[in-house]
């Protein structure tokens, strides 16, 4: 049995046909739940015993936050947020709006009732497995949190194998060079994570290339992954194959030539 060879791969979002790959953001890099932990300081409104704290107070704050993002620029969460004078506030849910930018910085805004809204500013990291946030608005709230995507798959649907149609190269042609991308067109990519493509071929180590391997971003919405092969694969033909993170079944076979 070949020892299998783990490397990154990078999925491009093409511009036109023929263009230099490119990893760029975009609202659909937000999708699906993650887990926040929240920290910093701000006003306090009152202490524990319902007196109101002196003007300017400020107190230390922790908590955690569930949210989950649509890919279109809306969000929900559910927050459990603690003041160290003000107390805890328990599954408070919310709504709100964000935007991301090409280069993965952007904005989320949390809207309360009651409340201020709170305007954070963001950097995607791990191509959209976490992101680092900071509150910029209301002035005196010092809050930054850290965001890791959930990848539990228990609303996955079950022994729902990958489906490939073709590889080609980014022209779309079957010339696919050892050293450039090679794009696989398919569906039944799971977008809780979980995904890989398996390239196989007799008398040469397997070369798989996964999600969690490297850095690189998986497009669900067009159904395609450009995936930089980096001279791993030696000329002549191989046969790819994709998993996802619902089925233990591979997906059908594809032959790609490399040149």
């Amino acid at each position: 049995m070949h020892k299998t060879i783990i490397h990154s791969a990078v999925l491009a979002l093409m511009v036109t046909a023929g263009a230099h790959a490119q990893t760029v953001c975009s609202n659909a890099t937000l999708k699906g739940s993650y887990g926040l932990q929240i920290t910093g300081t701000r006003p306090a409104a009152s202490i524990l015993s319902g007196i109101q704290a002196t003007p300017g107070t400020a107190e230390q704050v922790v908590g955690v936050s569930y949210q989950t993002y649509d890919g279109n620029g809306v969000f929900t969460q559910i927050d459990n947020v603690k003041g160290s004078l003000s107390g805890i506030t328990a599954d408070r849910p919310s709504v709100g709006t964000y935007s991301v930018n090409p280069d993965c910085t952007g904005t989320f805004t949390v809207n309360n009732p009651g409340n201020p809204p709170i305007v954070n500013r963001f950097v995607i990291v791990d191509n959209g497995q976490g992101f680092l946030t900071a509150v910029v608005s209301p002035q005196p709230v010092l809050v930054t949190a850290v965001g890791r995507k959930m990848t539990y798959l228990a609303g996955c649907p079950a022994t729902t194998a990958p489906v490939l149609a073709a590889a080609t190269d980014t022209n779309g042609t079957s010339n696919i060079a050892a050293a450039g991308l090679a794009v696989i067109w398919g569906q039944g990519f799971t977008a809780q994570g979980g995904n890989s493509l398996l390239f196989q071929r007799s008398g040469y180590p397997d070369v798989a290339f996964g999600e969690s391997s490297g850095s690189y971003f998986w497009d669900y919405s067009t159904s395609q992954v450009n995936v930089s092969l980096g001279n791993l694969l030696a000329a002549g033909t191989w046969t790819v194959t994709a998993h996802n993170g619902c089925s233990e079944t591979a997906s059908n076979s594809l032959s790609v030539t490399i040149h």
